[in-house]
């Protein structure tokens, strides 16, 4: 959950029944009132309370910002009473929120969607634009998109796995509509660990803190960045990004199999924390890229992978990529990462940031009875928040004994 001023940004999933691996997300936007006792609570645009202390979730009848009416889901009317309508979105994961803007905006064609990738690698400073996830784009080879095991894409599977992943419903025709090109019904992906980034630009003059963006990544294989705020036509999708590293787990996200199981783990994605480091260099209130001032986005990937990226989001209408981390060389012993990276200023770094961090879990080790000795995990690593330079590894000792110098921020 992310927030900022008044305004709640909440991540929502839904297990699958049976057991697949492809979940429905959302992303929805709550806000903070009071009840009749001065109590604060978490309330819907309607400035009515959203909480089932019954069940654990959110009201039926309650309709969080974004959400409009429709009648989208006349093929398969959802919520209790059930409803073709988006609104109340309630404790339906998929209605309303960010994926009805998704479903609104892209309807008919996800042409003009702006999905980026790396092709396996980005150079510091480049826009993500000059590598789209697009079909156009032969650098995304059928090869990439192979999972291991399996016969290598032809290029008609290559182009409609590319295609599903950008919204096509060519796979299950969800909407029952038996059209191939339309968006498919649950196109956003569970939003499970990883906690979005709120960032107030406040560009606008005269402020209305309107300017917002929130950055996060999904289970469906997309890191997302929303426009924030609380307008009917805020909750819109600007860009999103498909990590290079994730590619051969795409097929499986459409196949929805193999089934989750001890063999099959749940795949995950940019499942990690979102952390954001902020300058303003003329201290007016205002993120400006024309200034000088800088966003940068630290994206970890928990249970994703052994790696994070930063993104220089100083426009978010343009973002670059800025650099890239695994664990090799002085972060070899990065196991898996679950410890959210921490952007911090230190004495010892006099014009950039630093990202502070931890090791991780090494789960081969710690899982093992009697736990054996840690290979991994051990430590807390720093990294140069503008170039991914590792400045300093301090190992520990097994169960967090210090064997190492201190580091003081």
């Amino acid at each position: 959950m992310g927030s900022f001023l008044n305004q709640v940004y909440m991540g929502q999933f839904r297990p699958d029944a049976n057991a697949g691996p492809r979940w429905p997300g959302n992303l929805k936007q709550y806000k903070i009132a009071l009840d009749v006792t001065g109590k604060p609570i978490l309330a819907d645009r309607f400035g009515q309370g959203v909480e089932d202390t019954v069940n654990g979730f959110i009201k039926s009848d309650k309709t969080s910002f974004w959400t409009t009416n429709s009648a989208y889901w006349a093929f398969d009317p959802l919520g209790n009473p059930k409803s073709a309508s988006d609104a109340p979105d309630g404790n339906i994961v998929e209605k309303g929120g960010a994926a009805q803007r998704l479903r609104q905006d892209f309807a008919a064609s996800q042409a003009t969607r702006k999905l980026y990738t790396c092709n396996g690698s980005c150079a510091a400073g480049v826009a993500l634009s000059a590598n789209l996830f697009a079909d156009s784009n032969a650098g995304i080879t059928a090869g990439l998109l192979t999972p291991s095991g399996y016969a290598t894409l032809t290029a008609t599977e290559r182009t409609d796995l590319i295609n599903w992943v950008r919204g096509a419903d060519n796979k299950d025709n969800e909407d029952g509509n038996g059209v191939s090109t339309d968006i498919r019904a649950r196109i956003h992906g569970d939003l499970l660990h990883s906690r979005p980034a709120v960032v107030n630009y406040n560009r606008s003059t005269p402020s209305d803190d309107r300017d917002i963006m929130v950055y996060y990544g999904t289970n469906g294989g997309i890191f997302h960045a929303v426009k924030g705020g609380q307008n009917d036509v805020d909750g819109g999708e600007k860009w999103g990004m498909v990590f290079p590293e994730f590619l051969s787990k795409l097929k499986r996200l459409r196949d929805n199999g193999p089934d989750i199981s001890t063999a099959d783990p749940k795949p995950y994605f940019a499942d990690g924390a979102v952390s954001v480091y902020q300058l303003d260099v003329n201290d007016d209130g205002k993120l400006v890229a024309a200034n000088g001032d800088k966003v940068y986005l630290y994206v970890g990937m928990r249970r994703g992978g052994r790696f994070a990226y930063a993104l220089d989001v100083s426009d978010p209408d343009t973002p670059k990529h800025l650099w890239k981390i695994d664990n090799s060389g002085d972060l070899r012993n990065w196991a898996r990462p679950g410890s959210t990276l921490r952007p911090a200023r230190i004495r010892a770094v006099a014009n950039d940031p630093v990202v502070i961090f931890g090791a991780g879990y090494d789960p081969q080790n710690e899982d093992a009875l009697p736990a054996t000795a840690n290979n991994k995990g051990r430590g807390i690593f720093v990294v140069n928040g503008r170039t991914g330079a590792a400045h300093q590894a301090y190992p520990a000792g097994r169960h967090g004994q210090r064997a190492g110098r201190s580091c003081r921020a």
